[in-house]
């Protein structure tokens, strides 16, 4: 029941993209592109998650300094996982 499902994009070319992107759909592509690492995917959502909860402790707590800790995580985390584990 528990299979594990191995994806594989090693046959398929990265697409190519003409700038500026026009519409959602050559959007959307371009996005999927770049979010097709497992570790890259795996830090945006450790960042985000860390960054919203340093976001409700700035809101429950009023401190603004959890508000600038909760950007500076969650942007670091995407900025690594862009820059760091390119396919």
């Amino acid at each position: 029941m528990n299979a594990t499902i191995k994806l594989n994009f090693e046959h398929h070319p990265k697409p190519e993209f003409q700038l500026p992107i026009r519409n959602y759909h050559e959007f959307y592509k371009f996005y999927l592109t770049e979010h097709r690492n497992i570790t890259s995917r795996r830090l945006h959502v450790l960042g985000s998650s860390v960054g919203l909860v340093f976001f409700s402790r700035a809101i429950l707590q009023k401190k603004p300094k959890y508000f600038v800790y909760g950007l500076l995580s969650g942007y670091a985390s995407a900025w690594i996982g862009h820059f760091m584990f390119l396919d």
